[in-house]
């Protein structure tokens, strides 16, 4: 193969990758956990394609085939997502990882037989491959995640790999992109598709006729949900002035804040999600995170969350120790409303750890919490008196309403009833963003819900195999878990740090493979790389505990790049480079699970892989 096959190899790899991997997330409505099952299922496939690449002779069709096998992943994923899960559904993880590991197979099975078929012929193979992988990631963050679909992702794919075999078969790729294939093939998984669009933060659906709006298969609200108590809970608390309404795009709110007369400002994270309503607001309207925003704003009389349940790392962050102490700096003795999913009558164990957690976390920070509990917990927190009288408020204030009124209020506020949930929370560990508790409690309801013995089988398997391998094998094997688990950890800490894993993760992986090429003109011994990445993983657990800005996490992604790169090129000459390239898989893929042990603490993950990398450099 040509050097710019080669290149194209590396573009499509991670270009599909990220595609899919980004697809697929909406089979856990884009819980971040899945990243690492779905990296592990990726890992698994390309390693088996490397494993056998070293017997194939001819790889024209393998190269049209990698053209293709991105693009069918896709139509086949959307055409049987509503058969194999059902709406609403979140699947376990082993179901999960044999989804991912059956639909992104083609692809990584097929891109990790032609990285060992070439690597064979020309030793160059890795830095090559590894450049075309960077500037995949690059584009990916700051151009395809904003302006291409899915399927336009896959088609340019398919272009790119039908020119290098026969540029005439590029007419095939370029008559599919005038079809409506997005809009047609999502009409496959929701229900009367009248918009989408991506973004680095997700894949954007408009359905329902235009009344839902969902981001990576997860609901974000609906234009029919009711959002009476979303509002006056907090507004009759005082009369203010000043509002801040932090939401996952839905307008309704503002519907019931404009009754006041009060000043708006409404801070939206995804401009897309915006452009995608027909709303008229006269109030501010501000594209940023939302954190980000409370930390350089002014002052509020009210500050309300409307962005669901912490059941994400990205919307934890915003019901954590740290973000509850930004906002009373802002508040001067006003009032913050948030809400959790509950039960009228009955809250579950998840629900009680969660309500919980968030319950002692604003405990810790304001002198006054009032919680009103119903379908969804509301917790109302000041340095102010709070007070149950909201319907005698809201008269008082002469605000009219449809249902939050004074009939209404007198069973959801009776004494017994607020009595009754009080009793159920316990005081537990806060909130906090390196031990965010609330996110644990959802995760730990979610593992607990389905079989999970099947991956400690896997894990098990995996470890048997390794048995068999040599002194070299292993070795490459711990390297690549080293570095998978570090990349992990570290998108994990720009998702905590800054809520923009999704919109990273191309630019990350592209670092990763940056990191490849440099580490491929260096050398080092084993022993030593080792050594290093204990030192990555240590360097990663201080920018976490120091909550250092996202491009601090991309420069540790690079650093164990360099590591593994290096490593790879000086085992490369002592023995076969798709079987090395498999072991570095395998070793990527168990790495990948790390995730299982963040319920424990993010830093001490950090902690447990500065000890296993300076252990095993002793061996």
């Amino acid at each position: 193969m040509s050097k710019l096959s080669i290149f194209i190899l590396g573009f499509s790899a991670l270009l599909g990758q990220l595609v899919l991997l980004r697809e697929l997330a909406a089979l856990s409505a884009g819980n971040e956990f899945t990243i690492g099952i779905l990296l592990a299922a990726w890992a698994v496939a390309a390693g088996v394609g490397g494993w056998v690449g070293d017997c194939i002779k001819e790889i024209r069709a393998t190269q049209l085939a990698l053209g293709v096998a991105p693009f069918l992943s896709l139509i086949l994923f959307r055409f049987m997502k509503g058969a194999l899960v059902l709406p609403g559904e979140l699947i376990g993880p082993v179901k999960l990882f044999v989804f991912g590991a059956a639909f992104v197979f083609p692809t990584a099975f097929i891109a990790g037989l032609l990285f060992a078929f070439n690597i064979r012929r020309n030793r160059e193979t890795y830095k090559i491959e590894s450049l075309g992988s960077l500037v995949a990631g690059a584009l990916f963050s700051f151009f395809f995640s904003w302006w291409v679909g899915p399927i336009g992702c896959a088609l340019l794919i398919m272009a790119l790999n039908f020119f290098v075999v026969d540029w005439r078969l590029v007419v095939i790729p370029v008559t599919l992109i005038a079809m409506p294939l997005e809009s047609t093939t999502l009409g496959w998984m929701f229900q009367n598709v009248t918009a989408w669009a991506t973004s680095p933060y997700g894949n954007l659906v408009v359905a329902d006729g235009g009344s839902s709006f969902y981001e990576n298969g997860r609901i974000l609200f609906s234009r029919e949900e009711l959002v009476e108590e979303t509002v006056h809970y907090a507004m009759a608390q005082r009369k203010a002035k000043k509002v801040l309404l932090i939401s996952g795009g839905s307008p309704r709110p503002l519907e019931e804040l404009a009754k006041y007369g009060v000043s708006i400002d409404w801070v939206v994270l995804d401009p897309k999600m915006l452009r995608l309503q027909e709303t008229t607001f006269a109030g501010r309207v501000i594209t940023s995170d939302g954190r980000r925003w409370i930390e350089k704003s002014g002052d509020y009389d009210v500050v309300i969350l409307d962005i669901g349940d912490p059941a994400t790392l990205g919307v934890n962050r915003f019901f954590t120790f740290e973000f509850f102490e930004a906002v009373k700096k802002k508040l001067n003795g006003g009032v913050l409303s948030l809400s959790l999913a509950a039960s009228e009558n009955y809250w579950s164990t998840e629900t009680t750890e969660a309500q919980s957690s968030i319950y002692s976390t604003l405990k810790k920070v304001f002198l006054n919490v009032i919680v009103i509990p119903g379908d969804r917990t509301f917790f109302l927190a000041s340095d102010s008196p709070l007070s149950y009288e909201i319907g005698k408020k809201l008269n008082d204030l002469g605000i009219r309403t449809e249902y939050v009124n004074d009939d209404y209020l007198k069973a959801k506020l009776s004494d017994e009833r607020i009595q009754k949930a009080q009793a159920m929370l316990a005081t537990v560990e806060p909130n906090a963003d390196l031990r965010p508790t609330a996110f644990f409690s959802y995760l730990r309801h979610w593992l607990a819900q389905y079989e999970t013995a099947a991956l400690g089988g896997l894990l098990l398997l995996m470890v048997l195999f390794l048995l068999n391998a040599n002194r070299i094998e292993r070795g490459i094997f711990l390297i690549g878990l080293s570095g998978m688990a570090i990349e992990v950890v570290a998108l994990l800490g720009i998702q905590i740090s800054e809520g923009l894993m999704y919109g990273m993760m191309g630019l990350a992986f592209g670092m990763f493979m940056a990191g490849l090429v440099a580490g491929s003109e260096a050398k080092t011994r084993l022993q030593d790389a080792l050594l290093g990445l204990g030192g990555v993983a240590l360097l990663l657990c201080l920018l976490l505990l120091f909550r250092m800005p996202w491009f601090f996490f991309l420069v540790v992604i690079f650093g164990s790049g360099v590591l593994v790169g290096a490593t790879y090129m000086c085992a490369l000459r002592k023995g076969k480079g798709g079987k090395l390239y498999a072991w570095d898989l395998v070793g990527g893929a168990i790495g990948s699970f790390v995730v299982l042990f963040l319920p424990f603490g993010v830093t001490e993950v950090c902690a447990a892989l500065v000890v296993l990398n300076l252990a095993a450099s002793r061996l």
